[in-house]
């Protein structure tokens, strides 16, 4: 299976450091149907918990940010509840305790591309409308502009 980037046009928004604020405003974002991919980190045992009990089969096979050594990767099903849920567990980790890279996509269209994740800026797919990324920006009171977002070899996608 081909690894999936984000491609063509997208929305690049600046850097989210609060990664429990991020959970919690992410249903305006992600649809119900998507899958989070948290790639790499270094989980307390109650966010490992929480992964073990709402992870589910890859569906898609998202472009690696870390290649070696080979990170743990959870696809996780994206409910209100879920992500919530894991915005309780967050709040009190830091970052890298959370994840080194994170990903959304539904079906075979990668949704979100986050390398470096809560320390760079994310690239969500235009596919998540115009209205919907202004109100998630506003509630985290982030800016976000439309770029172009590449292939294989660039990060971004």
């Amino acid at each position: 299976m081909e690894s999936q980037h984000l491609r063509g046009r997208c929305w690049r928004l600046a850097c989210v450091s609060d990664h429990s604020a991020f959970f919690r405003n992410a249903p305006e974002i992600l649809p119900a149907d998507a899958v989070l991919v948290l790639e790499g980190g270094r989980q307390p045992q109650e966010v490992r918990a929480f992964v073990e009990k709402h992870e589910v089969p890859a569906a898609a096979n998202i472009a690696a940010g870390t290649v070696w050594p080979r990170p743990n990767v959870h696809h996780i099903s994206v409910t209100a509840t879920a992500l919530k849920e894991l915005a309780d567990l967050t709040e009190h980790c830091a970052a890298p305790e959370v994840c080194d890279h994170l990903h959304a996509y539904t079906g075979s269209e990668v949704l979100l591309q986050w390398y470096d994740a809560f320390s760079e800026p994310l690239y969500l797919s235009k596919l998540v409308s115009q209205g919907h990324v202004e109100r998630f920006c506003a509630a985290l009171g982030i800016a976000f502009a439309e770029e172009e977002c590449g292939g294989e070899g660039d990060l971004r996608g």
